[in-house]
């Protein structure tokens, strides 16, 4: 009943009662019993009791709406209820007293302010359809049931069945099982997810700390997520001190109250993360180079190289280090060894930058050990080996090291023997276990970053040939300006480099006489589709320059992304450097050169195009550089760096070839390789050809397209002369119709 209800209550009964005790009295004074006195004090009385009897059952009502109040922030807001403000901590209540001694309290701490508030917020309790709540609880319990659900979500019996329905036909749970609970697909979340990013974890902070409220089902909501990532994230805030830990099925407590508190955790965070994910992927690092070392004790080739330089690693006392049995382990042993001293200052393994090096050698020493990746067991490791390891590393300070051509470490001076591939994953292994080795302590010393470089120079110089970077030197006969007048159509190209090389010229002459120069960039952006003969031109304008004057040699070093950017950092300077390196003197040409800043913010590319354009700077009488790829995208490259568009304001278009220039480039191909093509042969791949420039698209190969159907041309061909037994000269030069359809 409201308040008005009660009001209303009050007065009938005491209007009532006034009536009888009224005519009670008068009955009274006209009679001469006592009969009317007693029916009024009856009246009386009734009405008394009433009145009791009504108090109670509003007094009980009234408690009970006033602690569904005081326990609201504790429970899930149900759909449809009006949003409300509640305000910050409250004093715990004892459960033990009753529902009339707890009343004062209870109004005292939802209607008035509060006496123990330390942290005063605004929150809005988020709603959760009926459906999710349903599906978070069978989650939790791992079971499912009607019961279950009419216990949990206060719910009638029909509603609990069609819940069930709906869970079993979205597939969370199984099919009737009887009068046992339904299965349940989906597992609880797992306590931790090392794959949540940072950025989660710190935006998942600031949702629960502005609201102060903390559930599985409010991250989901807020951040679009599914319940097992809501839930790992909720164990990371736990673990990070944000919020407390599990009540049950009331939200978690909110630790944090104010921005400070909040800036501090975040920073602590975004530590913890950074160093323990470092540290687990230096471990892991460490077993590859564990594994890497098992295979190659398996390997024969190996194994019969090192047999072959007698190679005897030995302890103090003259015996084999880790017995007869371990010697490839103790070639890995002495280069970790090697690492170690060549990057320290001193030997201390109790360091932060020791553990990695403590981890692999455990390994190496006990194989068959297997030692978890967490602090307890790598802690008793930290404790008891550096008293044994690092004698044994000083015993090494003045061992000599097997070196083969410039390699220092014996495992990759022995590989580099009987296995090329093996050997540039084992420097690679090195580099990286390394790079984090030197990192652990938060600081890369000067000395750590040269041993550091010196593997990445070792890697790439060991190199006999690199398959991304390809050379070609020029003919210093050949005629190169009559070359590019006789190629198949780039009619605007050829004026474009006819007017550079005019203007070239001009300004050498002019310099020659003493007279004033116009500032002349070398530099080339050349912008078409694939197959218009970007290549051909640049290895023309390198011998023209050459020709010139311009450049020394005029050969020309084609490369990409691939042969400039590394796969790990540090080695992408040195890589790009070799590159360069090369085509001094002449051009170097970048094909698909907007590739270089398609990796995103940890992309080594743009260390490439950073040492590029440093080189340039440097080596500007000695460096060419030709940049190609699609028109738009090398327009959206060139403008995306300041530098770029200093140095490349000569752009160079080169079009699609017509029907008829791709006619010709298949003629001369028929020509260049003693072949004839009958008029009706021309006339149908002229067709054929037509048919192919009205349908391409950006991906069309031009040239490249003519090279591909003249090989099919002649495979065709073949396998129409191979039937015949004795073929003559005209047959087998002859190309006819049938060989281009």
């Amino acid at each position: 009943m409201g308040k008005n209800d009660s009001k209303t209550s009050y007065l009938g009964c005491g209007f009532l009662t006034v009536i009888l005790v009224t005519g009670s009295v008068i009955l009274s004074i006209n009679r001469d019993d006592n009969v009317g006195w007693w029916i009024a004090l009856a009246s009386f009385s009734l009405f008394c009791f009433i009145v009791l009897i009504a108090n109670s059952i509003m007094d009980k009502k009234a408690s009970k709406r006033l602690i569904e109040k005081a326990t609201l922030k504790n429970a899930p807001k149900a759909a449809n209820t009006p949003t409300k403000t509640i305000i910050g901590t409250q004093k715990a209540t004892d459960s033990s007293q009753t529902t009339r001694s707890i009343t004062k309290d209870v109004i005292r701490d939802i209607l008035d302010t509060p006496r123990s508030t330390t942290f005063t917020t605004q929150r809005t309790v988020p709603q959760l359809s009926m459906y999710e709540r349903a599906k978070n609880v069978v989650i939790e319990e791992q079971q499912a049931s009607m019961a279950l659900l009419q216990r949990r979500l206060q719910i009638s019996n029909v509603k609990a069945g069609q819940l069930i329905d709906q869970l079993y036909k979205n597939g969370v749970i199984g099919p009737s099982n009887g009068t046992r609970p339904r299965v349940v697909y989906e597992n609880k979340r797992p306590n931790l997810n090392p794959n949540i990013s940072d950025e989660k974890i710190i935006r998942a902070a600031r949702l629960v700390v502005d609201a102060q409220y903390a559930t599985t089902s409010f991250l989901q909501r807020k951040m679009a997520i599914g319940y097992i990532e809501a839930g790992c994230l909720i164990d990371r805030l736990e673990q990070y001190g944000v919020i407390g830990p599990s009540n049950g099925s009331n939200p978690r407590d909110v630790l944090i109250h104010n921005e400070q508190e909040l800036n501090d955790a975040l920073k602590n965070i975004s530590d913890k993360n950074n160093s323990v994910e470092q540290y687990k992927e230096t471990l892991s690092v460490a077993d590859e180079i564990f594994d890497f070392c098992s295979m190659l004790e398996n390997n024969n080739a190996f194994q019969d190289e090192f047999e072959k330089h007698n190679i005897s690693i030995k302890d103090a006392k003259g015996n084999p280090m880790f017995g007869e049995g371990g010697k490839t382990r103790s070639l890995f042993f002495i280069d970790i060894a090697h690492c170690y001293l060549a990057m320290a200052n001193k030997i201390d393994l109790k360091r932060d930058d020791g553990i990695g090096i403590l981890y692999l050698m455990f390994r190496l020493i006990e194989p068959t050990t297997n030692i978890p990746h967490d602090k307890p067991h790598l802690a008793v490791i930290k404790d008891t080996l550096p008293a044994g390891a690092e004698p044994l590393i000083n015993q090494m300070k003045d061992m000599p090291f097997f070196n083969d051509g410039g390699i220092d470490f014996t495992v990759a001076a022995i590989l580099k023997r009987c296995d090329k591939e093996l050997f540039g994953k084992y420097l690679t292994l090195l580099y990286r276990y390394c790079s984090l080795v030197a990192k652990a302590d938060g600081i890369v010393s000067e000395k750590e970053q040269g041993f550091i470089d010196h593997i990445a120079q070792m890697r790439i110089e060991s190199e006999d040939n690199n398959d991304e970077v390809k050379t070609t030197n020029q003919d210093e006969n050949k005629d190169h300006f009559g070359e590019l007048d006789n190629l198949i159509g780039l009619d605007s190209v050829k004026q474009e480099v006819h007017t550079m090389s005019n203007f070239i010229k001009v300004q050498l002459s002019r310099q020659q006489k003493g007279l004033k120069t116009s500032p002349v960039s070398y530099h080339c952006v050349f912008t078409g589709n694939p197959g218009t003969g970007k290549t051909t031109v640049a290895r023309i304008i390198a011998g023209i320059y050459a020709e010139l004057g311009v450049l020394k040699k005029g050969h020309l070093v084609e490369t990409d992304r691939s042969g400039l950017v590394a796969e790990y950092v540090g080695q992408t300077a040195v890589k790009t450097n070799k590159v360069i390196d090369s085509a001094l003197d002449g051009v170097l040409f970048i094909d698909e050169a907007y590739s270089l800043v398609g990796g995103g913010q940890s992309d080594y590319g743009k260390e490439a195009i950073a040492t590029l354009l440093k080189r340039m700077e440097d080596d500007r009488d000695r460096l060419v550089v030709i940049l190609a790829g699609y028109g738009n995208e090398m327009k959206q490259f060139i403008d995306s760096n300041p530098g770029l568009q200093s140095r490349f304001n000569r752009y160079i278009h080169f079009a699609d070839y017509t029907a008829d220039e791709l006619h010709k480039i298949f003629c001369s191909l028929v020509k260049k390789y003693d072949y004839e093509l009958t008029e009706e042969a021309s006339s149908a791949m002229l067709s054929k050809l037509s048919n192919a420039v009205e349908n391409k698209d950006k991906n069309f190969g031009n040239g490249r397209t003519v090279r591909n159907i003249f090989e099919k041309t002649l495979e065709r061909q073949a396998n129409r002369i191979a039937t015949y037994s004795n073929p003559t000269l005209k047959q087998l030069k002859e190309i006819v119709k049938e060989d281009c359809v």
